[in-house]
């Protein structure tokens, strides 16, 4: 999802990318390369400890968006205790339906992701992909988690956990 009109970019926003995960701006700088100034937005992503310089010029053409409200994440954590029926179409048709929804970078479709591929991972049938599609949707969700409730990514976790089985619905 590519939003033309995103702002960001002040100290301190964080920012939401499907590849990166989460990652918290730290302004702009001026680059020099082979000569021509670029204004670039510095976005540090403390999980993988990489710093992503986005030239500004090309903010409004990447997949991120900004963080999620409380309302959003409670939203998506409601979908999270769901558990819609697998897909029965081919192996790859799913895979690929998974990483759409990871991709996309809408929170709900996220959980949806979670939601679904859950069950399958408790009782161990799953693929070695959808084991790592499930760890990706998993790992994206917790980071955001942890940072719009302000604690630590294991309690985010423990917290994704308890909406994922029946005793987690409120």
């Amino acid at each position: 999802m590519v939003k033309k009109n995103f702002e960001i970019g002040n100290y301190g926003d964080y920012i939401v990318f499907p590849k990166y995960g989460v990652g918290k701006c730290h302004g702009y700088q001026q680059v020099n390369v082979d000569g021509k100034i670029y204004e670039m937005l510095v976005i540090d992503f403390d999980k993988s400890k990489m710093i992503l310089l986005l030239p500004k010029e090309r903010l409004g053409k990447v997949a991120c968006r900004s963080l999620s409200t409380k309302t959003k994440m409670d939203q998506a954590l409601k979908r999270l205790f769901v558990h819609t029926k697998v897909c029965q179409s081919g192996w790859k048709d799913r895979v690929d339906a998974y990483c759409r929804k990871i991709d996309s970078n809408q929170l709900c479709l996220i959980a949806e992701v979670i939601g679904e591929l859950h069950p399958q991972i408790k009782n161990h049938i799953y693929s070695m992909r959808e084991f790592e599609i499930y760890q990706r949707a998993l790992d994206l969700l917790a980071q955001e988690l942890a940072v719009v409730d302000a604690c630590d990514t294991k309690i985010a976790l423990e917290k994704i956990k308890s909406f994922t089985e029946p005793r987690g619905l409120h």
